[in-house]
C-alpha cells in the first residue's frame, strides 16, 4: 500500500507492497511537485507580509519618535531657579584636558594639565578671592610639585621636592585643579 509524507501528504510508493505498480508520473512527480510548489509560495506570501507589516511598524515608530523628539524639543523647559538656595550648575566647559564647572553660588571648580614646572595660568580668568585652594598631582610618584603664588588669574607650579626652587624634570605632566569663587 503506497504512503503519504506527514506535512506536506506527498505520495510515495511503499516498497514493499508497491513493487509491481507501474510508475505514475502524475501521481508521484507532477502532483508532488505542485504541493512542494503552493507549500513554498504560501511561505513567501507569509515572510512578505510580515516583512510589510514590520516594516510598517517602524515606520509608524519612527514617526511616533520623531514626533515625540520635535515636540519636546519645540517646547522650552522653563525653570526658575532664582529663589533656589542649594547651588546648581550654571555652566561647564571641557576642552582637552581641562576645564570649569560654575555653580550658582559663584563657586568654581577648575582643573588641567601643566607640562613642567612654571606659571599655570587657569583656564579662565576668573577667579575674585585671593582664596583660592590650588592643588597639584604629578604624573610620577618620585617626583612631587607644589603650588605657590596664587593670583587671581594664574600659580606657579614649582618643584615639591628641592625646597621649592624651579628644578625642570623634562616635561612631566602635573595635573591640577583649584576652586574658588568668579566674578
Amino acid at each position: 500500500m503506497s504512503l503519504y509524507t506527514t506535512f506536506l501528504k506527498l505520495f510515495k510508493y511503499n516498497l514493499e507492497t508497491d513493487k509491481k505498480n507501474t510508475f505514475n508520473i502524475q501521481l508521484c512527480l507532477n502532483d508532488n511537485w505542485d504541493k512542494i510548489e503552493n507549500f513554498a509560495r504560501n511561505i513567501s506570501e507569509q515572510i512578505t507580509s510580515n516583512y510589510n507589516s514590520l516594516n510598517t511598524l517602524i515606520t509608524n515608530l519612527k514617526t511616533t519618535v520623531t514626533s515625540n523628539y520635535n515636540s519636546l524639543n519645540n517646547s522650552k523647559l522653563n525653570l526658575n531657579l532664582s529663589n533656589c538656595t542649594i547651588p546648581y550648575i550654571t555652566n561647564v566647559h571641557i576642552s582637552g584636558t581641562s576645564g570649569y564647572i560654575l555653580f550658582s553660588n559663584k563657586l568654581s571648580i577648575q582643573w588641567g594639565k601643566a607640562i613642567g614646572f612654571s606659571t599655570v595660568s587657569f583656564v579662565k580668568k576668573f577667579f575674585s578671592e585671593p582664596n583660592v585652594f590650588a592643588q597639584v598631582i604629578t604624573a610620577e610618584s618620585c617626583v612631587s610639585a607644589a603650588i605657590t603664588s596664587v593670583t587671581t588669574s594664574n600659580f606657579y607650579l614649582t618643584d615639591g621636592t628641592h625646597g621649592g626652587k624651579h628644578e625642570d624634570r623634562g616635561g612631566l605632566y602635573n595635573y591640577w585643579f583649584a576652586i574658588g569663587k568668579v566674578e
